[in-house]
């Protein structure tokens, strides 16, 4: 399986200190969904994005609006859900 790979126009730091300058994600499982949180379409958005990325959803919440719309496309596309 390859990763998707979304070059960040406004890299961010994580939570670890270390910018992160592009988003590889994961194809999405089955499983991925079941653990999706939060009460809202974009809370479980950033949820799904934090487990395909292997980053936490406090570094999603740094992402600059046009970068999570890419990166939330993509995965949206995985999901079969419409952008």
């Amino acid at each position: 399986m390859t990763d998707i790979i979304i070059k960040l126009d406004y890299p961010i730091i994580n939570g670890q200190g270390e910018e992160v300058t592009e988003l590889h994600i994961r194809r999405a499982k089955a499983k991925d969904i079941r653990k999706m949180t939060g009460d809202t379409e974009a809370e479980q958005a950033i949820s799904l994005l934090a487990t395909l990325t292997g980053l936490v959803p406090e570094d999603i919440d740094e992402l600059d609006l046009s970068d999570f719309t890419k990166a939330a496309t993509e995965v949206q596309k995985m999901t079969g859900k419409s952008a």
